[in-house]
This record gives structure tokens, C-alpha cells and sequence, in this order.
């Protein structure tokens, strides 16, 4: 049992002494204790007539001082129930309300299974919150970064990013945040995007972004899965100060650049530094210089 758990346990009790109780107020536990006494606030113990079991009790069994023992112990046996009821409400509150999180480490994916059987893959240095504990009543996740999806049919399925909202119930498809772009491309099925303002309704084979907020036009996409999965980005109409960031991320070096505004359409493999700096700066007229321990990427626009 954990410092915390015993302090509940000698709070229900009665135990408890100030010290401990200033203790779990600073720690910000008593919030949680605090819950557990406003639902039992709602609860009431089932109506008992004492008088009339003494009474019930003095006629079987001439034993007064055992007449009183019974009330005390009637009494306890309350305050037993009581203490059963909140130790329940709160692991069960706390038990739905535990977060799980999956995230993937710099110049590596990682995949994974949520507890209905749907499967994601995490692009590098992503990460995605959900609690467990109501999955199957409510399949809503929390994503920062890249992330594919292979939804199972059931319950509406929303993915939340900072930028927006997606919202499927059984389908395959890609979400990726970075900055101020929200990039959804579906695989299958059709998927649902939000920016709080607007929706859109994507089909298999079509992409839309949310840019600054702005909601943007449903494009057509021509691979099966996503590029990131198979050892690439790929942009479509991108601004290059993104790109250098993605570059950045997934080969875990540091890119110096001016600022570059200009749109970029293609891609860049993950696998050779040299030939993505090569695809990304070759076709807008850019030119690039290692350190000496290839660490740092200095860009020069010509």
C-alpha cells in the first residue's frame, strides 16, 4: 500500500492526525478525498429502528450489557460500510480517470494497440494521451505530433489536436500537427475534420488541412499509406520553414536556416541526410554545409 493509501485509510478511520491532513492538502490529495465526501454527501444508510431491535433482543436474551455492546456494534458496522463505499467510489474514480500515454522517441515509430483492438502508429517524437479506464464508452485520445490510425468499427472514434479535431467510427487514417497546420489524409472510409468552427467530410483517397485556423480545400492523395510509414515526408504545397523542422526531427540534427516562407512540393527520404537535403534544396534553389561532426545543417539561400 502506497504513503498515500494509508493516509486514506487512517483519514477514514478517524486517525488522522493535523500534521498528515496538512500534508495531503499541500500535496493536492485532498481534492480527491474531498470528491469521495461529496458523493457520500448523497448516499444514506438504510433506515435501522434500534429501539425496537433492543427491545427484540432483551426478550431472547436477558443480557443487557450485550444490548449495548449490539449498538455499538451496529454502529460500527455503518461506519465499516461507509468507509467500504468511499474506498470503493474512489478507486473506481481514480481507476477511469488514469491516463495512459504512448509517445516515440526521436528518429524512431512506435505502434501500438488501444484497448478496443485499434492500432497506431506514432511518428517519431509524437505522442498521444487517452484514459483507459472509459475507453469503450468514450474513444477519445489526445494527439501532439504524427500519428496513423487503423480505427475498429463502434463508438465514434475523435482524435484532438490543439489545431483541431477529427472524428471517425471505423476507418484508417493520418493525422499530423505541427505548429499551425492540422493535415488529415483518410485510407479508408470517411473521416470527419473540425476546427470548432467548420467541418469537413473526407472520403478514401483525399486530404484536407486546417492552416492558422483557416479550414482548407479537399485534395486528392494517390499512395495507400501514409509516406512517413514507408520512409519518407511528403509535402504538398508546404512552407519550407516546416520541412527543415520535419528534416530536423527526424534525423536529430540542428538545421540553421533564414526564414524560409516559400511552398515546397515533394518529399525527402529518412534514411540518407545527404539525398533529403539534396530533394528538398536542389528544386528551390537552396544550398546546405555540414559541421564537422554532421551534426549541424547550415542552409543558404542563393
Amino acid at each position: 500500500m502506497s504513503d498515500v493509501d494509508t493516509l486514506y485509510a487512517r483519514w477514514l478511520s478517524g486517525e488522522i492526525s493535523p500534521e498528515e491532513e496538512k500534508a495531503l492538502k499541500e500535496s493536492g490529495e485532498w481534492a480527491e478525498l474531498e470528491a469521495i465526501i461529496q458523493a457520500l454527501d448523497g448516499m444514506t444508510l438504510p433506515a435501522y429502528n434500534v429501539p425496537e431491535a433492543y427491545t427484540k433482543l432483551k426478550l431472547q436474551q436477558n443480557v443487557g450489557g450485550l444490548a449495548r455492546s449490539s449498538q455499538s456494534f451496529l454502529w460500527m458496522g455503518a461506519v465499516a460500510a461507509a468507509a467500504c463505499i468511499a474506498l470503493l467510489l474512489y478507486f473506481t474514480w481514480n481507476g477511469a480517470n488514469q491516463i495512459t500515454e504512448f509517445s516515440a522517441d526521436l528518429t524512431e515509430n512506435t505502434q501500438g494497440a488501444l484497448p478496443d483492438g485499434s492500432r497506431f502508429i506514432l511518428n517519431d517524437g509524437s505522442s498521444l494521451q487517452f484514459k483507459e479506464g472509459n475507453w469503450e464508452e468514450q474513444r477519445t485520445l489526445n494527439l501532439q505530433g504524427e500519428a496513423f490510425f487503423r480505427v475498429k468499427t463502434g463508438k465514434t472514434f475523435q482524435v484532438h489536436t490543439t489545431r483541431g479535431s477529427v472524428e471517425v467510427v471505423g476507418t484508417e487514417f493520418n493525422v499530423r500537427i505541427r505548429k499551425n497546420v492540422l493535415a488529415v489524409e483518410c485510407y479508408e472510409g470517411k473521416v470527419s475534420v473540425s476546427n470548432g468552427k467548420e467541418n469537413a467530410l473526407i472520403e478514401l483517397g483525399e486530404s484536407l488541412k486546417i492552416e492558422n485556423g483557416q479550414m482548407g480545400i479537399i485534395a486528392s492523395i494517390d499512395h495507400r499509406k501514409p509516406y512517413w510509414t514507408q520512409g519518407n515526408s511528403d509535402y504538398k504545397e508546404e512552407v519550407l520553414n516546416e520541412v527543415f523542422e520535419e528534416m530536423a526531427r527526424q534525423y536529430s540534427i540542428q538545421v540553421i536556416k533564414p526564414d524560409l516562407m516559400r511552398r515546397f512540393s515533394g518529399s525527402f527520404t529518412h534514411s540518407n541526410i545527404s539525398l533529403a537535403l539534396d530533394q528538398v534544396c536542389k528544386p528551390m534553389g537552396l544550398t546546405y554545409s555540414f559541421s564537422e561532426d554532421k551534426q549541424i545543417v547550415t542552409i543558404l539561400d542563393e
